[in-house]
């Protein structure tokens, strides 16, 4: 790696780092740190638990299980099948 890229890594940290202003990156600096940025929400979103981060919000979730049946998690810890019957109930029909 030459010193060139080198330097121009350093300034791209600086930047992810809040210590360099995103205007003063170059053109190529500024498509690696979109890069960098981009890599770590993905990898943020694809470690996240939803489900345990909406009930600490007080959210009811449903999910999937592995039998394809809708599952109702409540904040409260109570987990339920959702039935189709139980669905046009609450959906008034």
């Amino acid at each position: 790696m030459s010193s060139q890229h080198t330097a121009a890594r350093q300034r791209v940290e600086a930047a992810l780092a809040g210590q360099l202003e995103l205007r003063e990156l170059s053109v190529e600096e500024g498509v690696v740190f979109n890069a960098e940025i981009s890599a770590a929400i993905q990898e943020s979103l694809a470690n996240a638990n939803y489900g345990q981060v909406l009930s600490k919000r007080g959210v009811t979730t449903v999910a999937l299980n592995d039998a394809g049946e809708l599952v109702e998690q409540r904040p409260d810890g109570i987990s339920m099948t959702v039935s189709p019957t139980r669905r046009a109930a609450r959906l008034g029909k």
